[in-house]
């Protein structure tokens, strides 16, 4: 699996689906990961899960 170590990335839609999912895979390969959305609820579910 690649590193992304070096890089900075912006999930738009990170809440849930696929923006979710792609925050995730970056944030385990080492990105920094800024999220942006509609729903703060959903943020707070997800960075509890």
């Amino acid at each position: 699996m690649k590193s992304l170590e070096s890089m900075s990335i912006l999930v738009t839609g990170g809440g849930s689906g696929i923006g979710l999912g792609t925050a995730r895979y970056c944030i385990e390969r080492g990105a920094k990961v800024t999220i942006c959305g509609r729903r703060k609820t959903r943020f707070k579910l997800r960075l509890l899960s």
